[in-house]
C-alpha cells in the first residue's frame, strides 16, 4: 500500500528513475564520443532528482486561456498513467476502537523518521570528511608554482586535488617533486586545471545534495560512480589533446597512485579516480573520444528540449492535476440586470463562537444580506447560484471549495443592501447580479479550476453488504438536497404533508466527540455525501436502491473539551465495515475549486 500523501513522492521517484534509465540508454550509443558529453548526461540524470516534472507542469498551468471543460483525451490518459503510475489503494482498514485516528496515519511518520536519520547520517559523514580536507587546506603552505590556479603544499598523505568551488585551490602533497619528474608534474597540473575549467567540484557538490536526499535509492549511487568515472576520462582526453606525451602522463598517474591515497571527499577533484588500469590503457593508446556529429547534436538538443518543454505543455494542455476551466463569469447570462442602488456597510466584530450571517432577505427588486462575510457572498454568488436559474447542476455538497484571498474575507462582515432597476428573480439577484456587485465594489477577481483530489472510495467489502432496506411508504421522502437548499435560501417552507404522514429522517449532527447520522430512504450516493470526514467520500459500490442508516461514530480528532471519552464511539471505518462496506483512500475524483485571485475591501457608503 502506498499512503495517500506519499503518492507524489513515489511518482517523482518513478519519473526520475525512468529518466535516468533513458539517459543510460542514450549514453550506450555515445561510447565512442567524448567523455565530457556522457558526463553532462549523467549530471542531467542527477539534477532530475531535484526537479519534479510536476513543478514544470505547474508552470505550464499558469498560462491560462478561457475554454470549455474538455475531458481527458486518450493520449493524456496514457501519458498521465505512465508518468504517474502510483495511486492510493488500500485494504479495508479496521482501526482499534480506542484509537481516534486511522492506523495508516503512522506509516508516513515512520518513513519520514527513517529518511531524516539517513539524511542526517549522510550530512554528518560529509561534515567529518570536509573538516579533514579543510584542516589540510588551512595548514598548507604556498608554493612557487606559477599558473592560473593557486597551488599550495598540503599533507604528504593525500593525492593532488582541487579543493573549493568559488576560489579553488590545488593541494600538492609535500615532497611530490621528489617522486615526479618536471614533465610528470606538469601533466598532473594540467589534469587538475582541467577539473577547474570543467567545474567538476560544482557538479559533484550538486550530486552530493542528491545523495543526501535520496540516500536510499541505489540508482543515485550508480550515477555517482559514473560521474566520477566520466569526469576523470574527460580530463584525461583534454590533457592528451593539449599534446602531453601519453607515456609521461600514464606514468605520472601510476606514481601518484603508488605514493598517495585518494582524497576522502567526493567534491575534491583528484587525479587517480576509478579503474586506473582502464584509464592507463586509453592513455597509452592516445584514445580521445570523437566529437558529436551534427545529427547527434540535434538529437541531444531535441531530447533536452523535450524533457523541459513537454511537462510545461502538459500543464498548459490540462494534463496536470490542476486544470483551468474558465473565467469567473463563465455562466453569467448576457442579459444580467444592473443594480440601481447599492449600499455596503461594515458590521461590528462577531462574538467568539458565533458563526455565519443572516439569510438573504428578498423584496421586489431588492436584496438584503445582513452581516455576511465576503467568503459567504462569493459562495452564494459563484458556487450555489452561479447561473441565476437555481442551484448549479454541477454543484456538490462537498465538491466545491474556495481557495486563496486574504484572511479577512472569512472574518470581516458586511451588510449589503441593493436595489435593481427592474424586478429580477431572487436567484438572479443572489447569483449573476451579486457576482457583478462583488467584482465592481470589492474588485473581486476569481477563476475556476478542476483538480484531481484525494478522496475516500466507498466500496463493497468481502462478504457483501449488510444494509437495512427502506420500506416504501413508511415515511415521506425528502426532496433532493438542492431543492431543500433552494427553499431555505428563498425563506420558504417545505411542502406540507397529508394528515397521518411523517417525513423521513435525513439528519447528520455533530455533538461532542461523536457524529450521529439518522437517515431513512437514502441512496448510497446520499449516504456518502452525508459522512463527515476529512476527505470527500465517493460511492463506488454500484448498489442502487434506498436504505435506512442509524449510526454514530467518533470524530477523527475529538474535541478536547467534550467531557466524554472518544473511545465510546467507533471510527467510521469500523462502522462502515459492520455494514459490509469499506472506505479506501483513493485518488482520481475531480472537484471544482474557485480560486480568489484578488479582492479589496470596499469603501463604505
Amino acid at each position: 500500500m502506498i499512503h495517500l500523501y506519499m503518492v507524489p513522492l513515489a511518482n517523482h521517484l518513478w519519473q526520475s528513475t525512468l529518466f535516468a534509465v533513458a539517459v543510460w540508454l542514450v549514453i550506450l550509443t555515445l561510447r565512442k564520443n567524448r567523455a565530457a558529453v556522457r558526463h553532462s548526461l549523467w549530471l542531467a540524470a542527477s539534477v532530475k532528482f531535484l526537479v519534479p516534472f510536476s513543478l514544470l507542469a505547474t508552470i505550464g498551468s499558469q498560462f491560462r486561456w478561457e475554454t470549455a471543460p474538455i475531458p481527458p483525451s486518450p493520449v493524456s490518459t496514457i501519458v498521465g498513467t505512465f508518468g504517474q503510475p502510483f495511486s492510493v489503494t488500500s485494504t479495508s482498514p479496521v482501526p482499534p476502537r480506542t484509537i481516534p485516528v486511522p492506523p495508516s496515519s503512522r506509516f508516513p511518520t515512520v518513513i519520514l523518521g527513517v529518511w531524516v536519520c539517513g539524511v542526517a547520517a549522510s550530512l554528518l559523514g560529509w561534515s567529518i570528511r570536509w573538516r579533514q580536507v579543510r584542516q589540510a587546506v588551512r595548514s598548507a603552505t604556498p608554493s612557487n608554482v606559477n599558473g592560473p590556479l593557486r597551488v599550495m603544499y598540503g599533507p604528504e598523505l593525500f593525492e593532488p586535488g582541487v579543493f573549493g568551488i568559488f576560489k579553488p585551490v590545488l593541494l600538492l602533497p609535500k615532497g611530490i617533486t621528489h617522486h615526479l619528474s618536471p614533465a610528470q608534474l606538469e601533466a598532473v597540473l594540467a589534469h587538475e586545471q582541467s577539473h577547474v575549467r570543467r567545474r567538476d567540484n560544482v557538479c559533484m557538490a550538486i550530486h552530493m545534495i542528491v545523495e543526501a536526499l535520496y540516500w536510499f535509492h541505489p540508482l543515485v549511487w550508480f550515477i555517482r560512480a559514473r560521474l566520477i568515472e566520466e569526469q576523470e576520462l574527460a580530463c584525461d582526453e583534454e590533457v592528451l589533446r593539449l599534446g602531453t606525451e601519453p607515456a609521461v602522463y600514464a606514468e605520472s598517474l601510476l606514481k601518484v597512485c603508488e605514493f598517495y591515497v585518494q582524497t576522502p571527499l567526493t567534491c575534491v577533484s583528484g587525479v587517480t579516480g576509478p579503474d586506473l588500469k582502464k584509464r592507463v590503457g586509453r592513455i597509452m593508446r592516445n584514445q580521445i573520444g570523437e566529437n558529436l556529429n551534427r545529427w547527434r547534436k540535434l538529437a541531444l538538443a531535441a531530447g533536452v528540449m523535450a524533457a523541459l518543454v513537454l511537462p510545461v505543455l502538459a500543464g498548459m494542455a490540462n494534463m496536470s492535476p490542476m486544470r483551468t476551466q474558465a473565467s469567473q463569469n463563465r455562466n453569467r447570462p448576457a442579459a444580467t440586470p444592473a443594480w440601481k442602488v447599492v449600499s455596503i456597510r461594515p458590521c461590528e466584530p462577531r462574538p467568539a463562537g458565533q458563526r455565519g450571517g443572516g439569510k438573504p432577505i428578498f423584496s421586489p427588486g431588492g436584496i438584503n444580506l445582513a452581516c455576511s462575510t465576503v467568503e459567504s457572498l462569493i459562495h452564494l454568488a459563484y458556487v450555489l447560484l452561479r447561473d441565476g436559474q437555481g442551484i448549479s447542476p454541477t454543484w456538490d455538497v462537498r465538491g466545491s471549495t474556495i481557495e486563496g484571498g486574504p484572511s479577512w474575507i472569512s472574518s470581516d462582515r458586511y451588510t449589503v443592501d441593493a436595489t435593481a432597476a427592474v424586478v429580477p428573480s431572487p436567484t438572479m439577484m443572489s447569483g449573476p447580479m451579486l457576482q457583478a456587485l462583488l467584482e465592481d465594489r470589492f474588485k473581486l477577481r476569481v477563476h475556476w479550476e478542476t483538480r484531481e483530489v484525494p478522496v475516500y472510495a466507498l466500496r463493497v467489502a468481502p462478504g457483501g453488504p449488510k444494509l437495512q432496506p427502506f420500506t416504501e411508504g413508511s415515511c415521506s421522502l425528502f426532496p433532493d438536497v438542492k431543492s431543500i437548499m433552494m427553499l431555505t435560501l428563498l425563506g420558504e417552507r417545505l411542502p406540507q404533508l397529508a394528515p397521518g404522514e411523517k417525513r423521513c429522517r435525513h439528519l447528520a449532527t455533530s455533538a461532542g466527540p461523536a457524529v450521529t447520522l439518522d437517515a431513512d430512504g437514502i441512496t448510497l450516493d446520499e449516504f456518502a455525501g452525508m459522512l463527515q470526514l476529512d476527505l470527500r467520500v465517493i460511492n463506488k459500490t454500484g448498489i442502487s436502491g434506498r436504505f435506512n442508516f442509524h449510526l454514530a461514530y467518533a470524530h477523527s480528532t475529538p474535541p478536547n473539551d467534550s467531557g466524554r471519552a472518544p473511545e465510546l464511539y467507533p471510527l467510521i471505518f469500523t462502522v462502515v465495515d459492520q455494514l459490509g462496506l469499506k472506505l479506501e483512500p483513493s485518488q482520481g475524483a475531480y472537484g471544482e475549486v474557485l480560486v480568489v485571485d484578488s479582492v479589496e475591501k470596499p469603501i463604505e457608503n
